[in-house]
């Protein structure tokens, strides 16, 4: 479960740790981030590592990250979108099954591609997993970079109490230069900002650079 919680962690490799402010550490000291994904995998039934995972996945970031996405994006177009293999009798049928008819190695979903081997050419059936990224790091060294120096500006996070300054702009310099890949922490901090901002209390409610956000 460590690794899982690792995999799911935005800021990874101790930045964290040098994110944060004294003050805020302070006030939670002892909470653990990844407590509500400990506490599903506790409670879980499930019989085996990977039934239990798969249930942390499903009570967890499905509803919480993918799906809620797929709602968002779908409503935006007047679309209403089904996920077919979240029927309950499906659900249900696969954490039935042994591991064996689950992966092979590290090729998941075994079964399903046994059971369609039929109707798709290999070159469908082999070929690795594709999400639905969105150019997040361009857009943080292109059409939201001022927005991003405006939110993440040292005196807006000083006033905020809650993050270091010095640390945001390090994250920033070296994504803006190629030194590393900051996308994930950097718009978690952006989006996080824009809300506490929004909500809790700034002298502008809305960044002066709202109007780069894409569309």
């Amino acid at each position: 479960m460590d690794a899982y919680v690792h995999l799911r962690n935005v800021f990874r490799d101790g930045w964290l740790e040098r994110l944060v402010s004294d003050d805020f550490r302070r006030s939670v000291r002892g909470d653990d981030p990844a407590f509500h994904i400990r506490e599903v995998a506790r409670e879980s039934r499930a019989p085996d590592p990977l039934s239990k995972l798969l249930h942390v996945e499903l009570m967890t970031y499905l509803p919480n990250d993918i799906l809620m996405k797929v709602d968002r994006a779908s409503m935006r177009v007047a679309l209403e979108v089904r996920a077919p293999f979240l029927a309950r009798p499906v659900v249900e049928l696969a954490f039935g099954l042994p591991d064996r008819y689950r992966m092979r190695g590290l090729t998941g979903k075994r079964l399903l591609r046994a059971a369609v081997s039929d109707l798709l050419p290999p070159s469908v059936l082999g070929r690795p997993k594709k999400g639905f990224g969105i150019p997040v790091a361009a857009w943080l060294n292109q059409s939201l970079r001022s927005l991003a120096q405006d939110v993440l500006a040292p005196a807006t996070l000083r006033e905020g109490g809650l993050f270091r300054p010095e640390t945001v702009e390090r994250l920033q310099r070296e994504h803006a230069h190629g030194v590393a890949d900051h996308r994930k922490p950097l718009w978690t901090l952006l989006v996080f900002e824009l809300w506490r901002q929004y909500h809790l209390g700034r002298a502008a409610a809305e960044p002066r650079s709202a109007s780069a956000v894409p569309t």
